[in-house]
């Protein structure tokens, strides 16, 4: 139930591929001086209050979930907590991976921060985002699985997407899950945005709770060929 710090001045990993943590905060990357890289491909993890990757100068934090659950008062890739600069790493995949934070931080204000978030698979739900908008230092990239957003205020937590999609921050390639095919289609979209790629972004925001954000290549059309033959 207490802090959980990975690498505090040097080189660690912690690796988790089963049973269940509960504690207070984890901290990838502590102090300067400190890499740390959390591996986690199973289990059942509650944060109750943040997960910090690379919280001051010289210092970096990796976090890879490639399955299992975790649930977190919120998450800060890249901070600039005491000092400037650091470097904070997230991935998500695994089809059936699950994280879920109140508050998604990259970058700080102000500060030398480089933020990187990649989703190739699995369930990423927020309910806010802050960001300082600096596309050469922060980079939020789908490629797959879905970006779940709880409606918490109005205007809708979309236009916090939108703006960092403005910002250069936000991309995207085709990443359609298989778990969206059924209730969410580029029918039920409310919102969409297109890349240089010609790759389509849609945000479905009709839900009673979540918006759901996914990205998927439009359908090639089908192309017929009939051919005639004739005989002398």
């Amino acid at each position: 139930s207490g802090d959980i710090l990975v690498g505090r001045k040097g080189v660690a990993t912690f690796t988790q591929s089963g049973g269940t943590i509960d504690a207070s905060s984890m901290v990838a990357g502590n102090m300067a001086g400190g890499d740390g890289t959390i591996n986690i491909s199973g289990g059942s993890n509650v944060v109750s209050g943040t997960i910090t990757l690379g919280r001051v100068i010289g210092s970096k934090g990796t976090l890879l979930m490639s399955g299992g659950s975790m649930t977190a008062a919120a998450l800060k890739v890249g901070s600039g907590d005491g000092a400037n600069g650091s470097e904070g790493v997230f991935t998500l995949s695994g089809k059936d991976t699950y994280l879920k934070a109140d508050t998604l931080s990259l970058g700080d204000a102000g500060m030398d921060v480089a933020s990187t978030l990649r989703i190739e698979d699995g369930e990423f739900q927020i309910q806010s985002i802050v960001a300082d908008g600096n596309s050469a230092n922060e980079s939020f990239f789908l490629e797959g699985g879905v970006l779940k957003l709880r409606h918490v205020s109005s205007p809708n937590i979309v236009n916090d997407i939108d703006a960092l999609i403005t910002a250069g921050v936000f991309t995207w390639t085709n990443a359609s899950p298989d778990s969206l095919a059924a209730t969410h289609s580029p029918s039920t979209a409310t919102r969409t945005w297109t890349n240089a790629a010609g790759v389509k972004l849609y945000a479905d925001e009709s839900g009673t709770n979540y918006s759901y954000i996914w990205a998927a290549t439009p359908p090639e059309k089908s192309l017929k060929l009939f051919m005639i033959s004739s005989s002398n």
